[in-house]
């Protein structure tokens, strides 16, 4: 839901009549979201994983 001091993003529909509000979320909210998930369910690697794994010399 929203709380006060939320910045939205505002649709109007001229079919409908009707303005639809939507939650501005932050592009970088979502991805630390998403490593958060990952790393929670075991499947984030250290940099010193991926380096090995992709044969790049740290």
């Amino acid at each position: 839901g929203l709380e006060t001091g939320d910045a939205v993003f505002l649709k109007y529909e001229p079919e409908e009549k009707q303005v639809r509000l939507a939650p501005a979320v932050s592009p970088f909210d979502i991805l630390a979201e998403h490593a958060i998930k990952e790393h929670q369910n075991g499947r984030a690697r250290t940099i010193e994983e991926f380096a090995r794994e992709h044969n790049i010399c740290l």
